[in-house]
C-alpha cells in the first residue's frame, strides 16, 4: 500500500482528475507547476513541468490522523493490528472528527 497523504504530481496533461488516497475526495490541481520531481531532484534543484494535485483537507487533523492510522496499518506485521488501525481510520473518515485529541 503506498499512500501518498492527499498529494499527487504527474506529468502535465496525463490526468483530468485525482481521487485522495486517504479520504476519496477529488483533489484541487494546479496546472503546468514547476516543481522537483523526486528528492534527488529537490537537492539538486532540477525542476520540470507536472500537474500538482492536493487534497482539500490535506492539513485537517482528522485526515492526517486518518492517514497516519492507514500508514500504521500498512506497516504493521501484525493482520489483526492492522484491521484494529484501518477500522478506526475508517471512523475518523466517517465523521471527520478525530478520535483523539492533539491531531
Amino acid at each position: 500500500m503506498n499512500i501518498k497523504n492527499g498529494y499527487v504530481a504527474r506529468i502535465p496533461g496525463t490526468k483530468k482528475r485525482e481521487k485522495c488516497d486517504v479520504c476519496n475526495t477529488i483533489m484541487d490541481v494546479e496546472r503546468n507547476i514547476d516543481a522537483p520531481s523526486s528528492w534527488g531532484s529537490i537537492f539538486s534543484k532540477n525542476r520540470m513541468k507536472q500537474d500538482c494535485f492536493t487534497c482539500p483537507h490535506r492539513a485537517d487533523k482528522w485526515h492526517r490522523q486518518a492517514y497516519t492510522l492507514q500508514q500504521n496499518a500498512a506497516n504493521t506485521p501484525s493482520p489483526h493490528l492492522a484491521k484494529i488501525f484501518l477500522r478506526e481510520a475508517s471512523e475518523v473518515l466517517d465523521s471527520r472528527i478525530p478520535t483523539k485529541e492533539n491531531w
